[in-house]
């Protein structure tokens, strides 16, 4: 694997497009594309078509509909999404459980935010297990 470039779309669709265009030019080599804000994959997505290029595997971030819709067709290999409820859910009940048991040396760091990787396997059904990555302290999912 060889790095070709490393570019920000600044959460712009425009952005993307035309920073993704200029990648693709510059180094033709380029056949896998990461993105790291939701709003760019729509956008390299039409470069792409737009070019020809159907050989650049994008792995997006979110699960917004675009991107669903770009999974579905077989236009974007795959997304992440997490579960921002659960994220917030998490941070809140670690605090709380420092500022009450306050044991520094044994307190959990780690918040899993329920990372999903969505593809065109899960695209249909990813919100059950993204949403099934709430799970209270203490309680079964799905929760009754």
């Amino acid at each position: 694997m060889k790095i070709t470039n490393v570019v920000a779309d600044k959460n712009d669709v425009a952005t993307a497009m035309s920073v993704i265009e200029d990648t693709l030019n510059t180094y033709p080599e380029t056949n896998v594309v990461v993105m790291l804000e939701s709003t760019g994959g729509p956008g390299v997505v039409q470069v792409c078509q737009e070019t020809g290029r159907t050989d650049v595997l994008i792995l997006d971030i979110d699960a917004v509909d675009a991107t669903i819709d770009n999974i579905k067709a077989g236009k974007v290999w795959a997304t992440l999404a997490q579960n921002f409820y659960k994220r917030g859910y998490e941070s809140v009940r670690m605090a709380y459980e420092y500022l009450t048991e306050g044991d520094a040396a044994t307190f959990a760091k780690l918040n899993d935010s329920g990372t999903v990787l969505i593809d065109q396997s899960n695209a249909a059904t990813y919100a059950e297990d993204l949403w099934g990555a709430i799970v209270y302290k203490g309680t079964a999912w799905p929760a009754k």
